[in-house]
């Protein structure tokens, strides 16, 4: 009776690992996508110059302003200098004539 018990144990645990095996190799395949790989496009590179443009918008200010005040009146008859330019002290600007004639 132990025989049979033992050999009635095996063919139950075979069975049972035969079901498992076989439900293993009867599933169905996952089917995997395929992607096309990319095009790669090979160019041979060529020696240019190379220029880099920057456009800025802004308002731009002067560091220090300075008023001209002249000790004496008189008619502007020229003048040496515009606005804007650089002024050296000594240096003439404008040439007035201060005798007034009534």
């Amino acid at each position: 009776m132990k025989k049979k018990g033992k050999r009635i144990a095996a063919v139950l645990l075979l069975a049972f690992v035969l079901f498992f095996v076989w439900r293993r190799i009867s599933k169905p395949k996952e089917e995997i996508e395929k992607k096309a790989l990319p095009s790669v496009t090979v160019l041979t590179p060529e020696k240019e110059d190379l220029a880099v443009k920057t456009e800025l918008l802004g308002t731009m200010t002067a560091s220090a302003e300075y008023r001209l005040v002249s000790k004496i009146s008189g008619e502007v008859l020229s003048i040496y200098k515009e606005n804007g330019d650089t002024v050296k002290a000594g240096e003439k600007i404008a040439l007035l004539d201060n005798q007034k004639t009534d």
